[in-house]
């Protein structure tokens, strides 16, 4: 098995709005993501980089990312 390794992970936050979605136009609900590259060390999480965050729509599964300064 590897020592170190370096993967990219997905988070859901606990965020969640119901809103109308802009692609398809129906009633949903907007869940908040963030993905992240992380360096970990015999399979401890050392640090993390390139943090991204998006929004998803459950009725359609339309995703948007959003801007890093919100």
């Amino acid at each position: 098995s590897d020592v170190c390794s370096s993967d990219l992970e997905e988070k859901k936050l606990d965020y969640v709005q119901n809103t109308i979605c802009p692609k398809c136009g129906k009633f949903s609900r907007m869940e908040v993501y963030m993905t992240y590259m992380y360096f970990s060390l015999f399979f401890v999480p050392i640090f993390k980089w390139s943090k991204k965050y998006f929004v998803k729509y459950t009725c359609c599964n339309s995703i948007y990312i959003l801007d890093e300064d919100i």
